[in-house]
């Protein structure tokens, strides 16, 4: 990666972005009211979305780009299949670019660097700055033949399926324009879009939660255009975790999909940042936003120093707490591994103490958010 941009209009993409995007705002609108549009059109715009969508999430982010998990290789064809139908770059070129904006972001070697501005990371980067890719930073992908073949043919692969597949099922069903207008033209639109303000809007509003340095941010808005790449925040600080939504109830398709897979043995080798790490992590961040604040307070020092006190005895105790949750199962895990031969007696006691160690932990962690939200009201 070079250390800075050559700044230069990409024709190529400037053209087929600004013909789809107006063949998507005026024309389709126009054909809709006039002409009107067939359910196969419809049918055609979700099917579309959905699986081009999620081949980019699923295979060029989370597999290729961060090998979180290993695919069985019928998967990875059907995501490159599918991830080519963007027209946002092979999974090769996509992978180095990322790779290169975890490594440098926030900084002018990121490709997508919010400190040049929204415009430049949302579309700017793509449209008239480009950066010299040498591929040296994805040289563990260039054994995989379908990626290697996606990448050398790409324009086939990208024409074949963005264009050629739902323009040909459209017209099978009589609907030729439909199909160009809606599934090819309005879902390019919505689906560049949708992926570019993962690095505008994403670096610019939302929640820090796990870092307080960074620009990337959580948005619930964004995790559900983009099947879950919304939790931002958590992605730039764990990007291995093949999770970007780390709570249950986070509004994350991919990591849905990804383990619904790992059932049948499609997806294994799942990785998964320890629960406990998460939480001392998000302490860390809480503990550094309360010091912002009693720095800030024009309230007596005595107070401040006694409220310092208390925050970091009750931080300090959870992070203890924390700390054995997470070498215990550390531990079990690694013996479990070595393929130990472990009575079940054996294996009951080091359930029971990771479970127990975990409800320590837990109480450690409520005892500490009582404490936060207390001063944290208090000095508001």
């Amino acid at each position: 990666m070079e250390s800075n941009a050559t700044k230069q209009l990409v024709w190529t993409n400037i053209l087929f972005f600004g013909i789809t995007s107006f063949l998507a705002i005026f024309v389709l609108p126009v054909y809709a009211i006039k002409v009107g549009l067939k359910p196969i059109d419809w049918i055609l715009f979700a099917f579309m979305a959905i699986s081009t969508m999620m081949a980019t999430t699923f295979g060029y982010h989370r597999l290729f780009a961060h090998k979180a998990f290993k695919a069985h290789p019928v998967l990875e064809f059907l995501n490159l299949f599918f991830g080519a139908a963007t027209f946002g770059g092979s999974a090769l070129g996509w992978a180095s670019e990322h790779r290169d904006h975890h490594k440098y972001t926030d900084t002018p070697h990121d490709p997508y660097n919010i400190g040049q501005g929204f415009w430049h990371a949302h579309m700017g980067w793509f449209l008239t700055w480009r950066y010299q890719v040498d591929f040296d930073n994805v040289k563990d992908l260039s054994s995989n033949k379908w990626v290697m073949h996606q990448h050398q043919h790409y324009l086939l692969w990208s024409i074949g399926t963005g264009i050629v597949l739902p323009i040909a099922v459209g017209t099978a069903f009589g609907s030729f324009w439909g199909a160009a207008l809606l599934a090819v033209c309005g879902r390019l639109f919505f689906i560049h879009q949708s992926i570019f303000m993962i690095n505008s809007a994403c670096h610019t509003f939302g929640k820090p939660t796990y870092d307080l340095k960074a620009s990337a941010r959580d948005s619930f808005f964004n995790a559900i255009l983009t099947h879950g790449e919304g939790y931002h925040s958590y992605h730039h600080r764990f990007p291995s975790d093949y999770r970007n939504g780390v709570r249950w109830y986070h509004w994350d398709p991919t990591k849905w999909l990804i383990k619904f897979y790992s059932f049948f043995g499609l997806c294994t080798e799942l990785k998964k940042i320890p629960e406990a790490k998460i939480i001392a992590v998000r302490a860390e961040v809480e503990r550094e936003l309360m010091h912002s604040k009693l720095k800030a307070s024009s309230q007596a020092q005595a107070l401040i120093h006694n409220v310092q006190e208390k925050l970091e005895h009750a931080y300090q105790g959870m992070l203890e707490s924390c700390k054995q949750w997470e070498q215990a199962a550390l531990k079990f895990k690694n013996l479990k591994q070595n393929n130990l031969k472990l009575s079940p007696e054996v294996i009951q006691n080091w359930k029971q103490q990771i479970s127990q160690l975990r409800i320590d932990a837990l109480e450690a962690r409520k005892l500490w958010l009582g404490i936060f939200g207390q001063y944290s009201r208090q000095f508001a």
